[in-house]
């Protein structure tokens, strides 16, 4: 008898069972590149809407993850104030664990600045932040600035502060080098510091000056960070040039002997963490 071999039968996929499988792979690779690709309006769009109008990116370019626009920040429905160009760099690992991880720079008329702004579930964090402004320029973003005429370079720096729905954890310092004014002959007046301390629903806030200050401030004061309420008491006084000194010390507040002057102010800056 002739001797047949039994050949092993051969299994092929189901014609709709690997039309289903192949489909599902594609539009999976499909989505990936939609969100990779993301256009940078996006963004834009999501900033304006969730900050209710407050902070508006336009001009946008690049892609969700990466790219640069203008922004423009106002508060209390006032004109918008344009900071000049902002670029951002956002880790999209982070994201599968539901946390936004993102670095931004911002370049305005006189004004630089960058930061790492990484927001969770709860809590904002502000890591590394440096904004340097030429004080002359203040004005233009914050213009109750614009009546002393202000002259020198303002330095703002925070390691690291966290707002939750506590309040505001951290320290932040402005110094203030060769502060001037365009009001008084005597320039620079001096250099000065001052922090704001958060611890919850309060700012504790300091002033101090340099030792070679021609006119010494100094005070403290508490921001109320529920309501944006800033109250401050301090002193201000003319180490030397005193005559000089005069003109200006005569608009900062009343006369308490010797040459000293009160140093007073309440006001509201905005801030919320709720």
């Amino acid at each position: 008898m002739k001797y047949i071999p039994k050949l092993p039968a051969l299994s092929l996929p189901s014609p709709g069972k690997s039309f289903v499988k192949y489909g599902l792979l594609g539009l999976f690779f499909y989505i990936a590149f939609l969100i990779v690709n993301l256009p940078a309006e996006w963004l834009a769009w999501g900033i304006n809407k969730y900050s209710y109008g407050s902070i508006t990116l336009t001009q946008a370019s690049g892609s969700f993850w990466q790219g640069r626009g203008s922004l423009s920040i106002s508060q209390n429905r006032t004109t918008p104030v344009n900071f000049g160009r902002i670029e951002w760099n956002m880790r999209a690992f982070w994201l599968l664990i539901g946390r936004v991880d993102i670095t931004l720079d911002l370049s305005g008329d006189g004004l630089h600045g960058r930061s790492r702004l990484i927001v969770s579930p709860g809590q904002t964090t502000l890591n590394g932040l440096r904004i340097s402004v030429e004080a002359t320029k203040l004005g233009s973003y914050y213009s109750p600035a614009a009546l002393i005429s202000p002259l020198g370079q303002i330095n703002i720096s925070a390691e690291e502060v966290s707002i939750n729905d506590e309040g505001m954890q951290g320290l932040v310092q402005v110094k203030w080098k060769d502060a001037g004014s365009a009001l008084s002959a005597v320039k620079p007046l001096g250099s000065y510091n001052l922090t704001a301390t958060g611890n919850g629903k309060n700012a504790k806030i300091t002033l101090s000056s340099s030792n070679d200050s021609s006119l010494k401030l100094a005070g403290n004061g508490n921001w109320a960070l529920v309501n944006g309420l800033v109250n401050f008491n301090g002193t201000a006084t003319p180490a030397k040039n005193k005559s000089e000194l005069e003109p200006l010390l005569s608009l900062i507040g009343r006369d308490l002997g010797g040459g000293k002057r009160a140093l007073r102010f309440n006001t509201r800056i905005p801030f919320s963490y709720k």
